[in-house]
């Protein structure tokens, strides 16, 4: 009891802090508190932007989990040059047009489907997108995921039993965090 008392003693008023204060302590601390302070932030405001651009919402989930593994992974750059939301609202923006690109260009995309995304904007700042695509991170077949000793007991037998490919496949797996995620990258050394 006395415990719980002090974990919310010691969180208490870390929900005020501004964006760019909570990846300030984030980056100084690493502590999952932290990015979990902008996920539920900005996970809801991401799937909406997803969702507008996008039109479904199994694509808009799934772009919304990369965006905020993108977000996670790059935090490091974002600088303070801009305000966090717009550093957030540019990635969100970016990988979705991105994601139009590549379907527009893709041939077994159906015909019927093009008209989705009509009216997307094409014109997009391309140095702004980022380059890590979590889809192409591949996970080693047989991975032994018990070695990795930082990242949470349910978050390893849940990646031992699925054997997930990728890390976006990894980071889609209820129980497995942000931070589990990033453990695992590190790990691989990505």
């Amino acid at each position: 009891m006395l415990k719980h008392l002090f974990i919310f003693l010691a969180n208490s008023g870390r929900d005020k802090l501004t964006d760019e204060e909570v990846v300030e302590e984030y980056l100084k601390s690493q502590n999952n508190y932290y990015f979990e302070l902008l996920y539920n932030r900005y996970s809801s405001k991401i799937y909406g932007k997803c969702l507008t651009i996008l039109k479904e919402q199994n694509l808009a989930q799934d772009a919304t989990q990369d965006i905020m593994m993108k977000i996670l992974l790059n935090l490091a750059k974002f600088g303070g040059r801009s305000k966090f939301s717009t550093w957030v609202y540019s990635i969100t923006y970016n990988f979705c047009i991105d994601f139009v690109r590549k379907r527009k260009k893709d041939k077994s995309f159906y015909v019927e489907d093009i008209h989705k995304f009509e009216g997307v904007v094409d014109e997009v700042d391309d140095k702004e997108i980022l380059e890590v695509r979590l889809e192409n991170l591949k996970i080693p077949a047989g991975f032994d995921y018990t070695k990795l000793k930082s990242m949470s007991i349910e978050a390893r037998q849940k990646l031992t039993k699925i054997q997930p490919v990728t890390i976006s496949q990894a980071s889609r797996i209820s129980g497995v965090s942000p931070n589990d995620v990033s453990v695992l990258l590190v790990y691989l050394g990505r």
